[in-house]
């Protein structure tokens, strides 16, 4: 199953870069996406 979603995710990458509008790391803690998030987002509220 695993090398399943590594195909799919394989095959998808590119599509996905294309089209993306913001890129972050979700591996963060949840706080720290959440802030990662709404600076996107909201770059002028970041200051």
């Amino acid at each position: 199953m695993i090398e399943e979603i590594a195909e799919v995710l394989a095959a998808r990458e590119k599509l996905y870069q294309e089209v993306e509008h913001h890129v972050l790391d979700a591996s963060q803690p949840p706080d720290d996406v959440v802030c990662a998030i709404l600076q996107q987002l909201y770059p002028s509220a970041a200051s």
